[in-house]
């Protein structure tokens, strides 16, 4: 429910800014009430209502909590107030990454805002409006936090004790890229507990097909493509390794997996249209700056 709603919220957001619109609180609101209907009918949990209701609620209370923890805290990393900060505070101001219109300010930071997948600040700055505190763009490492969390404990409980399960869920939580970048606006501690949720979703997968593994890799990889371009490429190295074991194993779910593997790339590359589209376009290499001619590493 997390994932699909960051998710969907980023979606809506890049949609309203296809038409010129600014960040609106619309692209929070509408998917949060889109998973009742994905869980009654994507799902088939039909009777599940008291559920849904105490899932709503806990998620609300869990960024009321976050909300007013961060609000203790400032971001004092250089590249967290340098470009990550910056490009938050341009989209609360109205800057639209699509068509770069509307630029609060010119400063150096935002040419990172234009060249850089956006999926993190669009989530922190849509916080940031919500609060008029900065510090809510960290909200997200609470999100993806508790997202790794809840996929590891139970994906290890179907196979360990519960405490054994527990352990390694905790442990995976609280790795030193969390610890460290906690307390930033830093993508890093997301990027690692993205990456591990798509694992274990490709490893349940691989053990048995199944719809909401699948619906688990879709989501973590379209999220993984818009926060970094390393996180891209690693995206599909984990997703490319069950579509090499079902190749071997049984080609017509190989060939469904080429299927989801498209929808993940166009919604992927939608939201992603500045910078990967906007680089094939203008014929550069689709991860400058950071690979092809007169990228920034070659410059150095």
């Amino acid at each position: 429910f997390i994932l699909f709603h960051l998710l969907t919220t980023v979606l809506f957001q890049f949609i309203l800014y296809w038409f010129n619109f600014q960040l609106s609180f619309i692209s929070l609101i509408i998917p949060f009430f889109m998973w009742f209907f994905v869980d009654r009918y994507f799902f088939g949990n039909e009777e599940q209502v008291k559920r849904l209701i105490t899932n709503y609620l806990s998620y609300i209370l869990f960024i009321t909590f976050f909300i007013y923890y961060f609000s203790h805290f400032i971001d004092i990393s250089f590249d967290g107030n340098f470009y990550h900060a910056d490009t938050m505070i341009q989209l609360v101001y109205g800057w639209n990454p699509v068509t770069l219109d509307h630029q609060y300010m010119d400063t150096t930071g935002i040419l990172w805002g234009e060249l850089y997948p956006k999926f993190t600040w669009i989530i922190g700055a849509l916080f940031i409006k919500l609060t008029h505190l900065s510090s809510s763009g960290m909200l997200i490492n609470a999100l993806i936090g508790l997202s790794v969390f809840i996929k590891s404990y139970y994906f290890f409980k179907s196979k360990y004790s519960t405490w054994f399960a527990l352990l390694i869920a905790l442990t995976i939580l609280f790795n030193p890229i969390f610890i460290e970048q906690f307390h930033s606006l830093y993508v890093d501690n997301v990027i690692a507990h993205l990456l591990v949720i798509l694992i274990l979703a490709n490893l349940e997968l691989m053990e048995n097909y199944n719809l909401k593994s699948v619906f688990h890799i879709v989501v973590v990889s379209i999220i993984l493509i818009n926060i970094k371009f390393t996180s891209f490429a690693f995206a599909g190295l984990i997703d490319l390794s069950a579509f090499i074991y079902y190749l071997i194993k049984d080609r017509k779910i190989a060939l469904k997996i080429v299927v989801y593997g498209i929808v993940i790339l166009l919604i992927g590359l939608f939201i992603g249209y500045r910078p990967y589209l906007v680089n094939l376009l203008e014929g550069r290499n689709i991860f400058w700056p950071l690979v092809g001619e007169n990228s920034w590493v070659s410059s150095n």
